[in-house]
């Protein structure tokens, strides 16, 4: 077991006052560093993921505001940026907000009143070994912001409820920093305001709650006034996402829409130089050698039809997929509290060694935990729920979990060093790939793998614009190689920052006249038909799980080297009409 389970604590249940809890190099700043050491060594030898490397595009640009996201997520690269972009993987300014998230839930957990150390151990367990916190504590997401924030406005709300209402100020700027983190901070007001609806001390008559609505009205106003004159394009965004209704070209840039292509058409001609048979049996998982073509196709075809069925599909498979996701956040320390559960059901134990906590303080971590659930259930009736979405409720589920279910601490503890264990297992898998997985189920591959080899090859003609279909695609080349100087063609793929700013287009039509050529590198197997220009070569660029880039001209050049393909890239050339 690892050194968290192995952490001396009493079994007194009135240890509160134990000197070998309250003494400072007790178990709290062993908590402390065992987590920050974590959170420094995963953000240094993770790779750096597509999102991560779009929002560090952001920071070269710093504004009040952005197509996807406000702008804290920005803000953080930025100040990674400080200390060198790729120092931690930009994540430095992360860590360091996350060391902040770490000692605010620990003066969260502390004001809870849990009545013994061993409870407030298990809660920060909870808080911090979840999968959820270990991964949003070193990844530059907007997650991270709003980790830090819901932890600091629920600290602050509890002590303007039990002890300071002047609090409710601090409470409401910890909301604004969280509103220019994600949108979804927003839930925090239906949680303040049922606290406030029970509180004993019927705050709502109080002005201070109100100021708070002040502060974080102040704190959000820059990026309210940005989207009040960028046509409210983040709230479209995340409302169309976050909803699933039909996305529109809500911006588009200076370059002409591609448009599909005709047969015989000079890109319709070159793709059919990659689509023969064995290309396409290369999209099978890799089997025995003597498996027959015919199985092969049935296998490919079966794995077509599962992957159709995790993208999408009814209500009951999305309510489904929202619960198992949420389960999941909590890996493997879910068994243990699955385990108390059903103990405390089957055996119908009593929870009288659980102090219930100061009603007020129950009151808002319930609702912290219980409206960001329920919403984003709502929501899933709709449209597909990203696992990360609610996932603040978390934060207040830990004490009420600790206190009131009372899982073990060793088998907690076992839970947390059990998280840990795949993660690093996740992390030696990015960079030795031991398991063959189908690339259309490899997420973790197909997010960090191939992409600093592409962008460093020397295929890339120095003379000759480039562009990508995708922001993700865009965001990665530049990323490992900002000679490239990438941007983003729009109408291929769904509109980003790199289309919806100019400054990020590097190139307009005529410009692209004056030069007479460009390259563009897409997944589409048919190239898109460019009004004024033509496709004049193709090349297949092939991302193999040995690491190594494997490049085509046709399929008739196919290599007798091994190769597991994780991404399939083409470039293709471009030249005036």
């Amino acid at each position: 077991m690892g050194p968290i389970a192995k952490m001396k604590v009493s079994n007194s249940k009135n240890d509160k006052q134990s000197p070998e809890y309250d003494s400072f190099f007790s178990w709290k700043i062993m908590l402390f560093s065992f987590f920050t050491l974590w959170f420094f060594c995963a953000a240094f030898f993770f790779p750096i993921t597509q999102d991560e490397t779009y929002y560090f595009s952001w920071s070269q640009f710093l504004n009040a505001g952005y197509f996807d996201h406000p702008p804290a997520v920005a803000w953080l690269s930025y100040l990674s940026r400080l200390v060198g972009g790729s120092f931690l993987n930009a994540r430095t300014a992360t860590v360091f907000l996350s060391l902040g998230s770490m000692f605010f839930l620990l003066k969260l957990y502390t004001i809870c009143e849990f009545r013994s150390q061993k409870r407030l151990l298990v809660a920060m367990l909870l808080g911090l070994g979840n999968l959820g916190a270990l991964v949003c504590g070193f990844l530059t997401t907007p997650d991270a912001v709003v980790f830090f924030a819901w932890t600091l406005a629920l600290h602050e709300a509890v002590i303007a409820l039990t002890q300071d209402e002047k609090r409710w100020i601090t409470a409401g700027f910890s909301v604004g920093i969280g509103l220019l983190g994600k949108l979804s901070m927003l839930l925090i007001g239906p949680v303040f305001l049922f606290a406030l609806l029970r509180s004993k001390k019927g705050s709502l008559k109080s002005p201070w709650p109100y100021l708070g609505g002040v502060a974080a009205f102040l704190v959000f106003l820059p990026n309210l006034y940005w989207n009040m004159n960028n046509d409210w394009i983040t709230w479209k965004f995340q409302l169309k996402h976050g909803l699933g209704m039909e996305r529109a070209n809500l911006l588009l840039g200076k370059l002409p829409i591609p448009e599909r292509a005709d047969a015989g058409s000079n890109e319709a001609v070159l793709s059919e130089l990659f689509h023969a048979p064995e290309i396409l049996q290369e999209d099978t998982v890799e089997g025995e050698a003597n498996i027959e073509a015919g199985e092969e196709m049935q296998f490919q075809s079966f794995l077509t039809t599962m992957k159709g069925l995790l993208d999408g599909g009814s209500v009951p498979k999305r309510l489904g997929d929202f619960l198992s996701a949420q389960i999941s956040l909590w890996g493997l320390l879910f068994f243990p509290l699955l385990a108390q559960l059903l103990a405390i059901i089957f055996r119908k134990r009593n929870l009288k060694n659980a102090e219930s906590f100061d009603s007020d303080i129950f009151r808002l971590l319930l609702a912290g935990t219980l409206v960001p659930l329920c919403v984003f259930f709502l929501f899933a009736f709709k449209s597909k729920v990203e696992a990360n979405w609610p996932a603040m409720y978390m934060i207040a589920a830990a004490p009420l979990l600790a206190n009131y279910l009372r899982p073990s601490l060793k088998w907690v503890g076992f839970g947390v060093c059990c998280n840990l264990f795949v993660l690093l297992a996740v992390i030696g898998y990015t960079y030795f790939p031991f398991l063959q997985i189908n690339p259309g189920f490899d997420r973790i591959l197909r997010e960090t793998h191939g992409y600093k080899n592409l962008a460093l090859d020397p295929m890339w003609k120095k003379d000759r614009p480039v562009f990508a279909d995708s922001f993700q695609l865009v965001s990665m080349l530049n990323y490992y190689n900002r000679s490239l100087s990438v941007s983003q063609w729009p109408g291929i793929t769904r509109v980003s920052e790199f289309v919806r700013d100019q400054r990020k287009v590097n190139y307009n039509l005529k410009h692209l006249r004056s030069i007479g050529s460009f390259q563009l590198v897409t997944t589409e197997k048919v190239p898109p038909r460019i009004p004024n220009f033509q496709a004049v070569q193709m090349k297949l660029v092939t991302d193999c799980r040995e690491g190594q880039l494997e490049i085509y001209h046709s399929v008739r050049e196919d290599s007798k080297k091994i190769c597991h393909p994780i991404h399939r890239w083409y470039l293709i050339d471009y030249a005036l009409l």
